[in-house]
């Protein structure tokens, strides 16, 4: 069908009003539109995946000028018998110090310097001193949703990670939960990793992965990320910038309180640069806690 031409009969000043809007229409649509773009791009994430009945139980910004101690531990072990060993020392070389943690502009800093140490348990030495935090004197918990803001350095000889342990302290292993991973000997340095640890039927400790998840084409270090976990009977699924990952599922998923550690590891065999793994803030939430 031709479209009618307009009414010649029509006087310009009374078409012009019409034209005036459509411009008008035009113009908010392209800054609404524009406005969406930029509220996507400043956004942090989306909202934490929260079920019914949860309620948040533990919360830490950061804004002081150093950690809290009545949420944090910054060693290994509990006082008075904390330690600085290695999780994995035959893949590790770093000694964990507590200068080696600091709270400064609104976030937390485990850094990673190279230093020659020995370690008073054992003798064995390392290359570097770096820092470790967790939770496992003050709090625990079973079921629900934690996620922490991290910025992880993009240097492959790291072994930044965000992840979880039984309570009490240093009493069982596993489980463990490993929510992000980034480590040369998981086999994924650009992005997280996600794995679960547990003992089968006949004691023998099992694991999930390690499973990389997010965008295959994009580096996750060296930029802010958001870090979650849901866990619920039977089923935990970490998120990545609020978008679902990989799931475990069955009757191995952890069921017993468990706490939050954040470390700085350094890979053996590297010698990377002084850098720091910085944390905006952590949060859970859960309907069930311990500690």
């Amino acid at each position: 069908m031709t479209p009618a031409e307009p009414d010649s009969r029509v006087p310009a000043w009374r078409r012009r009003p019409r034209l005036l809007l459509a411009v008008a229409v035009s113009l908010l649509v392209v800054v609404l539109v524009v406005a969406g773009v930029l509220w996507t791009g400043l956004r942090r994430s989306e909202p934490p995946p929260v079920g019914p009945g949860h309620r948040l139980v533990f919360e830490d910004d950061f804004d002081g000028d150093r950690l809290d101690s009545t949420k944090w531990t910054d060693r290994r072990g509990v006082a008075p018998h904390t330690y600085g060993s290695p999780f994995n020392p035959q893949l590790e070389d770093t000694l964990f110090e507590p200068e080696q943690v600091g709270v400064e502009d609104g976030a937390l800093r485990l850094s990673a310097t190279p230093r020659r140490v020995q370690d008073e348990l054992g003798g064995a030495t390392y290359g570097f001193v770096s820092g470790v935090v967790h939770t496992g004197a003050h709090f625990a918990y079973t079921y629900g949703y934690a996620e922490a803001r991290i910025l992880v350095p993009d240097d492959a000889g790291y072994w930044p990670a965000f992840w979880m342990l039984p309570t009490p302290v240093d009493d069982q292993w596993p489980p463990e939960i490993d929510i992000a991973e980034f480590s040369a000997a998981l086999g994924s340095t650009t992005r997280p990793t996600f794995n679960v640890h547990w003992r089968d039927a006949y004691s023998e400790q099992r694991q999930l992965g390690p499973t990389p998840y997010g965008d295959p084409n994009t580096s996750y270090a060296g930029s802010w990320h958001t870090y979650g976990l849901s866990w619920e009977p039977g089923r935990l699924q970490v998120y990545l910038d609020g978008q679902p990952g990989p799931v475990f599922a069955g009757q191995d998923v952890p069921d017993q309180p468990m706490y939050l550690v954040l470390g700085m590891g350094v890979a053996r065999d590297a010698n990377p640069a002084p850098a720091a793994m910085t944390v905006d803030y952590v949060r859970v939430w859960s309907d069930t806690t311990s500690g």
